[in-house]
């Protein structure tokens, strides 16, 4: 499995905010795209839409790890491409640093990535 890193470049911002069922994740590139993705927290699958691609998923606490199961379907040239993969996300006792490691299936096998969120400003 590889391990990848995502750095955010300056100017993009990433909000999550989590409700008593939801969990929104608000993401803003810099240049004036944002795009918003709702989770609900029950296990029930939600869609969400992002340019040409659809992903559906299901939510739920594993302990005090929000587990989220996705699809995300899209059109490419050669034909539609389903994208299975898992996200775990956890925080710190402290509440600062949020821990998000997402495995990929792809069509060159499994792949995984690990993201760690600082807390900005709260």
């Amino acid at each position: 499995m590889a391990t990848g890193r995502r750095r955010l470049d300056v100017g993009q911002t990433i909000h999550i905010r989590q409700t008593d069922d939801r969990l929104i994740v608000t993401e803003d590139d810099g240049q004036g795209v944002a795009t918003m993705n709702s989770y609900g927290l029950d296990g029930k699958e939600a869609t969400n839409r992002t340019g040409q691609a659809t992903t559906k998923s299901k939510t739920k606490w594993e302990g005090v790890a929000l587990v989220t199961d996705l699809t995300r379907s899209m059109q490419t040239q050669r034909g539609n491409l389903d994208m299975k993969s898992r996200e775990v996300r956890s925080l710190s006792a402290d509440g600062k640093t949020m821990t998000v490691r997402t495995e990929f299936d792809t069509p060159r096998g499994k792949q995984a990535m690990t993201v760690t969120y600082e807390l900005v400003g709260g």
